[in-house]
């Protein structure tokens, strides 16, 4: 049961991949199972990124990706910017293929202002759906992520994704983000009906009412009632804070103890 870091504080910090090469030589690199590249803003994967990724896989490091999410929205009922929006995940998971990473995020859509909540559901599933058999084509992990509870989003709770399994006629890999559960006020509820379904999971904190990345512990999320988790040996723990996340990462190793000494 690996547990991971993610470059997402380095994205917020706008560093480039000279910052990825530094992370891999501090001494949390003899810690860490594997890091997550967020495939967004200055850590955008290239064909140059690509290559030195997989220099560094063949050294035995390990990598999650996350795919990119800024103006992504594979649930658009604009037809030219869905195309561009499974194109651009499409890519990622190319990419990430080329350096065997373990997992790829992929966010599910969001509806677009003025369209009906059930195309746009379909429209979502159908996206997810290719990006899915995209993904396999390839022999790429993906697993697709909860998203934040606002009005236009369509995969945030539970039964969104049973509905979206039901339509699918297929159960896809589930990327439980904590700290979005945390603002939904469904982080026991998807611990309890989903788990069978985790791929991975994204830790970090906030006080329930919006996308703050804290620190673990810093915030209202209720990581007790991911206990049961820590037994899953073959679940990804990615520590995602980009507010100290050394921090985090030493806390998510305290957390996980705990759990195994019960």
């Amino acid at each position: 049961m690996p547990l991971g870091l993610s470059t997402l504080f380095l994205v917020t910090q706008k560093k480039g991949f000279e910052s990825v090469a530094s992370l891999l030589s501090e001494p949390i690199a003899d810690r860490a199972g594997y890091f997550e590249i967020v495939d967004n803003g200055s850590l955008r994967l290239t064909d140059a990124s690509t290559k030195m990724l997989t220099e560094f896989a063949q050294a035995g490091f390990r990598f999650t990706v996350h795919s990119p999410y800024e103006n992504i929205n594979v649930a658009s009922s604009d037809p030219a910017k869905r195309r561009l929006s499974i194109d651009a995940v499409k890519g990622s998971l190319e990419r990430s293929s080329k350096f065997d990473a373990l997992n790829v995020a992929v966010h599910p859509g969001a509806a677009d202002t003025g369209t009906e909540p059930e195309a746009a559901f379909e429209t979502n599933c159908d996206s997810l759906m290719e990006l899915w058999d995209y993904s396999r084509s390839l022999g790429q992990h993906m697993a697709v992520e909860n998203d934040i509870a606002h009005g236009k989003g369509i995969l945030v709770r539970p039964d969104d994704f049973k509905r979206f399994f039901s339509l699918a006629g297929s159960k896809l890999p589930i990327l439980l983000d904590v700290g979005h559960a945390n603002i939904s006020n469904s982080l026991k509820e998807f611990v309890r009906d989903m788990s069978s379904d985790f791929a991975e999971l994204h830790l970090h904190d906030n006080d329930g009412g919006w996308d703050q990345h804290l620190a673990i512990g810093k915030g209202t999320a209720d990581f007790g009632a991911l206990k049961s988790l820590f037994l899953n040996t073959s679940l990804l723990f990615t520590v995602e804070s980009v507010h100290d996340p050394y921090e985090s990462f030493d806390r998510l190793s305290n957390l996980r103890r705990e759990a195994l000494m019960i």
